[in-house]
This record gives structure tokens, C-alpha cells and sequence, in this order.
């Protein structure tokens, strides 16, 4: 089996890892914007703002940490499984021509 036929798979699935991890990050931010306090609660630490189209509600240090993570993180790996499914497709053509 040629080499790029092995990562072609591999970058769909973490293509998809990665677009589950943000689409994650998004549903995480929308249950926070429904069930977190609207005004500061020092006491609790909640200080960090989630501004959801201008309803603004206040998160924890590591809320807002996970929030960002996901969101962040899960756009970084999609982007890598891009770059793994580009480079498997060009391997293709490579072997295409030398055939």
C-alpha cells in the first residue's frame, strides 16, 4: 500500500477530532452563557468575562482557560489535519507522474 494511502485516513480523522473539539468549545461557551452569573462574583473568582453578542456573564480562571482551550485548540488540530490530508494528496500526484 503507498505511504499516502496510510495518512489520507489519518488526516480526515483528525480533521474531525479537531472540528469536534471546537464545535465542543462552542456548546461549552453557550451552557456557560445560560447557567454563569451576570455581574462579578469576587468571592467564587469569578472574574474572567464570556461576552456572547453582548450578554456578558463571568467566569472562573480555569472556566475561562477550558473555554479557550477547546476553542483554540480544537481550530490548531483541524488545521494540522488539513495539512496532513494536503500533503497525502500531493504524495498521490507525485506517485502519478512517476508511473
Amino acid at each position: 500500500m503507498p505511504v499516502w494511502k496510510k495518512w489520507k485516513p489519518v488526516g480526515i480523522a483528525v480533521i474531525v477530532i479537531g472540528a469536534a473539539t471546537f464545535f465542543g468549545g462552542i456548546l461549552l461557551a453557550l451552557e456557560y452563557d445560560k447557567t454563569r452569573p451576570t455581574e462579578p462574583v469576587y468571592e467564587e473568582g469569578r472574574t474572567h468575562q464570556l461576552d456572547n453578542h453582548g450578554h456578558v456573564v463571568f467566569l472562573t480562571e480555569n472556566e475561562h482557560l477550558l473555554v479557550d482551550s477547546l476553542l483554540i485548540g480544537g481550530w490548531l488540530v483541524a488545521v494540522g489535519g488539513s495539512a496532513i490530508y494536503t500533503y497525502s494528496k500531493r504524495l498521490n500526484k507525485r506517485f502519478q507522474k512517476d508511473t
